[in-house]
């Protein structure tokens, strides 16, 4: 009945109408991976973060239909409050640096003329590897072992049934999460000693080539920062590592591309919050222009530019619908 009574305030445009005559401020939508079968990547990204090509089309088509998609200047202007702002926008964004954005989100845009910010994690690029937590969704998900010997604590975890799996998941992930560069490294290679897995080649890297970088700029899209290695910020307590991951990045990928780096996405694993006081400082100081949570939310004029809300763009057609429909009185 609820799915129902959904389906019909979106196709009466009821909220879309509504919503014109309010001033809701901008809704920036968060995306990961897009796939021409999302299945196939499930074990390697997670089920929970992967669009379907077909959907995904179907979904921008919608923005692009009844919204006015901002470009960064555009979002930028409008949040420091420089220009007015619009009653219905909207901006995309895409956290990680998956090579299907660019191989499958990137001409599905591109048609469409809709801009979009790309937030690249500069470790998993440069080194072609996934981000940890794919690393950690492959070794659960892929394992043989019925118990999960954990040799860091001598714990033994249950993988029997669905349930052990993802509380093992979620154990490790709380580990591994708050950790950077070569010790994250070091935890991830003795999970996988410990599950008797290892990462699979077949389907070559998830990431993106610096070339592939640089031809978004060249096409006329923004290039962000999502740090250098994917942890939890707030939970960095070595402000070398917490300055490398945040300033590190954008130099990084400043080299890379050529162009200056204005946008930031704070990873969001495991953990709230994802970003604290001494996490914003770095921002601030770093140069950074606008800086994008995972917090849900619509972003209204004036708002603090370091921790600006973003909605999750639900995997179905007829849920995103209603999530952008109803975004003003969220």
């Amino acid at each position: 009945m609820w799915n129902r009574l959904k389906t019909l305030a979106v196709n009466s445009r009821i909220s879309s109408f509504t919503s014109k005559l309010l001033h809701c401020g901008i809704g920036i939508y968060r995306y990961h991976s897009v796939q021409e079968n999302p299945a196939d990547y499930e074990n390697l990204i997670g089920p929970t973060i992967i669009h379907s090509e077909e959907v995904f089309k179907r979904q921008i088509e919608f923005l692009a239909t009844h919204y006015k998609i901002l470009s960064f200047n555009e979002g930028l202007s409008q949040i420091l409050g420089e220009k007015p702002s619009g009653k219905r926008s909207v901006m995309i964004t895409f956290d990680d640096g998956f090579v299907d954005n660019f191989r499958v989100a990137l001409p599905i845009l591109k048609a469409l003329g809709v801009p979009a910010i790309f937030f690249v994690t500069a470790g998993a690029v440069e080194s072609r590897e996934p981000p940890w937590f794919c690393r950690v969704q492959n070794a659960f998900r892929s394992t043989k072992e019925k118990v999960w010997h954990d040799s860091l604590t001598g714990v033994k975890r249950p993988l029997t049934e669905n349930g052990d799996r993802s509380e093992a998941l979620l154990a490790a992930s709380r580990r591994i999460g708050v950790l950077t560069d070569g010790a994250q490294g070091e935890a991830l290679a003795l999970l996988e000693k410990d599950l008797q897995v290892s990462w699979p080649t077949e389907k070559g890297s998830l990431m993106m080539t610096w070339e592939d970088v640089r031809k978004l700029v060249h096409d006329g899209y923004e290039v962000g920062s999502h740090s250098l290695s994917h942890p939890n910020l707030a939970r960095v307590n070595d402000m070398d590592r917490l300055r490398a991951e945040i300033v590190t990045s954008k130099h990084i990928i400043e080299d890379k591309i050529q162009t200056e780096v204005r946008g930031f996405s704070y990873p969001n694993p495991i953990f709230q919050p994802h970003w604290d006081d001494t996490v914003l400082e770095f921002i601030r100081q770093s140069g950074y222009q606008l800086a994008f949570t995972s917090v849900s939310g619509m972003v209204r004029q004036k708002d603090n530019p370091y921790t600006l809300r973003r909605l999750w763009a639900p995997l179905s057609f007829q849920e995103f619908c209603w999530v952008a429909e109803t975004a003003c009185f969220r």
